[in-house]
């Protein structure tokens, strides 16, 4: 019998999470392609684990992410990450991209629970100040606010409609 992962969050919440990280990386513009694709193939591992309710065990801001590749082993995050990819090769890895992910969804939901918060990215007034291209169709993002009056972006595209809360941007 298969048993239900223990996520952190609702899938939808960890992916919408992830859909902004990924926008942020892909609008960064001092990133290359290739630190871009690292970037990103490290959200996407991230998203991953998270999605099958990967242990995290925390002491503060320090997070500790079991090792994907080898049993018993485990690494921490706390600013950076204790693997190879992160500590040997200063490339992206997902246990800080996880970290990440696990902290925008924390605050997506306290928010949610009405619990203090920090504060939210203003709403520009001019709608094309968001610099960011929809990962869904690649169209361009605009700020908007939500039928609930929460920041966001949304794509441009109607067919799309991809939007994401605010709140997953900072």
């Amino acid at each position: 019998m298969a048993t239900k992962p223990n996520r952190i969050a609702p899938a939808s919440i960890i992916a919408d999470a992830a859909a902004a990280l990924l926008a942020q990386i892909e609008a960064h513009p001092r990133l290359d392609d290739k630190q871009r694709n690292l970037a990103c193939n490290a959200v996407v591992k991230a998203f991953n684990q998270l999605y099958e309710g990967i242990n995290i065990a925390r002491d503060g801001d320090l997070f500790i992410f079991p090792s994907r590749t080898r049993s018993g082993m485990s690494h921490s995050v706390n600013g950076v990450c204790d693997c190879e990819a992160g500590a040997e090769k200063r490339q992206p890895c997902w246990h800080r991209a996880a970290k990440r992910l696990v902290i925008m969804v924390e605050e997506y939901l306290a928010e949610q629970d009405g619990l203090p918060t920090s504060e939210q990215p203003p709403v520009p007034q001019q709608p094309n100040e968001c610099a960011m291209l929809c990962s869904a169709c690649g169209s361009p993002m605009q700020y908007t606010l939500t039928p609930g009056g929460e920041p966001a972006i949304e794509c441009v595209n109607r067919k799309c409609g991809h939007t994401i809360p605010a709140v997953f941007l900072k």
